[in-house]
């Protein structure tokens, strides 16, 4: 798996931060917002995908297949490690379990960063002034682990 969409994103704002004169603390966090809010959409596409595909595998009829498509995209409302592991559980509750067992602290900390910092971002929540809570470092640093998360839940559906 590639986050293409996310890589894109944060690529471009490194090469917009690194092309300033001087650190612009306000420029970095419009910039790790951006990215934030890009990284979310495809984490969200990218579980909507493992349900979609989990719940029409071995089936070779296309309105089964599309379906799955559209119940994923109702089910996923929140893409939240709570959120994650109450669909995985949906399947089975030896699914969830697996989602917790195996997936590590630290990846688990880097989605919910990134998750949380979006969320706030489009959701306008606790300060109203603040436009990201996490640095554009903090944001490289997570993405580089979210991956992990999806693979994760991929895995535990089975």
């Amino acid at each position: 798996m590639n986050l293409v969409r996310g890589q894109s994103a944060v690529d471009d704002c490194r090469r917009h931060i690194n092309s300033l004169n001087r650190p612009d603390y306000q420029i970095e966090a419009i910039l790790a917002a951006y990215a934030c809010a890009v990284i979310y959409a495809e984490l969200e596409a990218q579980v909507i995908n493992c349900v979609a595909a989990r719940a029409s595998r071995g089936s070779d009829d296309p309105h089964v297949v599309a379906w799955s498509r559209i119940s994923a995209r109702k089910l996923v409302r929140s893409i939240k490690i709570s959120e994650l592991a109450g669909i995985a559980g949906h399947f089975h509750p030896d699914c969830k379990r697996k989602f917790h067992e195996d997936l590590l602290s630290e990846d688990k900390a880097a989605w919910d960063q990134i998750v949380t910092n979006r969320h706030g971002v489009a959701h306008d929540q606790d300060d109203a002034s603040t436009i990201s809570s996490m640095t554009f470092n903090e944001v490289e640093s997570a993405f580089a682990r979210v991956e992990a998360v999806i693979i994760c839940f991929r895995g535990s559906l089975g």
